[in-house]
């Protein structure tokens, strides 16, 4: 399989594995984001990527702080980005983000950094997840979606229902549909996005957006865990309600 041209992001390429890992990916004609927190080391290691790959970037952030811990949300981030950018909604509109999890929380911050004149409204089940929407700009309603069908009610004629993420299929009432003239449209994974008129891989467009300060998702990441609690990582998230949990990562080291 040919990695010419794609963009690759290397977590702990300071050192080690990481290190091999991103020079490798750079010999095979990969554009490498290198995230580390020893940044003299990942200066080296970028030296050596851009003698392949002269567009390979680096982004020195240090895990065991939470508010910097970036990287561990790249992936939701540009899962948002994609479905939004494809179906940015009108200047001056309304949208509703139904959830407030990892991809609604996401996709709250993206709405409120690139489209300002946009009135976001987040519904959030549980009170860590209204706090946080509330703290990105969003107008909260506490709830919990339940089905496409609840989607659909609240559009105006003609507008978009965009789903992703996986969720089980289910029967629903769908005249509205049709009488109100709507769109279902799925959105699925993440590539090449266009911001502002540039296209670029969605996690360089994150991380980015990140050193501007133009998006902070630092109060996601609620949890860390070693690898062998997984079992206590679990329950945090699937008792959300009293943990507060929204997004939960492993710490590898």
């Amino acid at each position: 399989m040919s990695i010419a041209g794609a963009t690759v992001l290397v977590t702990g390429a300071s050192c080690g594995i990481g290190a091999a890992l991103a020079t490798q990916l750079a010999e095979r004609g990969a554009v490498v984001g290198l995230v580390a927190r020893r940044e003299r080391r990942l200066r080296e290691v970028l030296e050596r990527c851009r003698a392949r790959s002269p567009r390979s970037r680096m982004w020195v952030v240090d895990l065991a702080d939470h508010d910097r811990a970036v990287a561990v949300l790249a992936d939701p981030f540009s899962v948002s980005l994609h479905a939004i950018t494809r179906n940015p909604p009108p200047e001056g509109g309304r949208a509703v983000v139904y959830g407030a999890g990892a991809l609604g929380i996401t996709s709250t911050a993206i709405l409120q950094a690139l489209y300002p004149s946009v009135e976001v409204a987040t519904i959030a089940r549980w009170p860590a997840q209204a706090a946080l929407a509330s703290r990105l700009g969003a107008t909260v309603l506490r709830g919990a979606p339940q089905t496409v069908e609840v989607g659909i009610r609240v559009l105006t004629h003609g507008g978009k229902l965009v789903q992703m993420g996986v969720s089980s299929p289910a029967r629903f009432e769908w005249t509205p549909w049709y009488f109100q003239e709507l769109q279902l449209i799925g959105s699925n994974a993440f590539g090449i996005e266009e911001v502002a008129g540039r296209r670029q891989h969605a996690i360089v467009h994150y991380l980015e957006l990140v050193a501007e300060g133009r998006i902070d998702l630092s109060g996601m990441l609620t949890h860390r865990f070693r690898l062998d609690q997984w079992r206590d990582a679990f329950r945090t998230l699937i008792d959300q309600g009293s943990t507060g949990a929204i997004k939960v990562a492993f710490d590898f080291r």
